[in-house]
């Protein structure tokens, strides 16, 4: 007796990416967790370009990080530790980006207002300051005395508000 090869499964439709909407939070996270670190890294690009030490800041913090060294106001930037640092940074707000999307995005409906902004936006600065207050002190000896607390919470504070701005205007577009 021969058998006959099983038949053969329906072909999967094809979504477009148009007709998809099963995780569209997590794509707004990662580009809101993007966009915040661009916002700091621009931040500190700046500040770092005025001070005379471009890419000092991603420097320190990845020589911190990845080597446990203190920073080095003289030393030249490293660009294997400036590129480990920024992905790893990227990686953080990516972190805090999705959760976020999530958060703001399933709400849609209730983030009509911009005090709505206001709150992601002081949620999200208040989590960037408690997780480098805190790692700093842990993991990056000396980072927070080199590179100011004001600095950074100037730095966290207008990623706060481009990721909520971000965040928010998807939500009404959502809605």
């Amino acid at each position: 007796m021969v058998s006959s090869p099983p038949p053969m499964a329906p072909a999967a439709k094809q979504v477009q990416p148009s007709e998809s909407s099963a995780l569209p939070w997590v794509a707004s996270g990662v580009e809101a967790g993007v966009l915040g670190a661009a916002v700091v890294a621009i931040a500190f690009l700046v500040v770092d370009w005025l001070d005379g030490r471009p890419l000092f800041t991603p420097h320190a913090l990845g020589g911190a990080l990845f080597l446990g060294e203190k920073p080095d106001p003289q030393g030249a930037p490293q660009a294997l530790l400036v590129l480990a640092y920024t992905i790893a940074h990227g990686v953080v707000f990516i972190a805090f980006g999705v959760p976020a999307a999530f958060q703001v995005l399933s709400r849609a409906a209730s983030m009509r207002s911009p005090s709505a902004a206001l709150g992601i936006a002081a949620v999200l600065f208040a989590g960037f300051e408690i997780v480098f207050l805190a790692l700093g002190e842990l993991f990056l000896v000396g980072v927070i005395s080199a590179l100011g607390v004001v600095r950074v919470s100037i730095a966290n504070a207008l990623a706060a508000a481009a990721m909520a701005a971000f965040l928010w205007a998807r939500a009404r577009r959502e809605s």
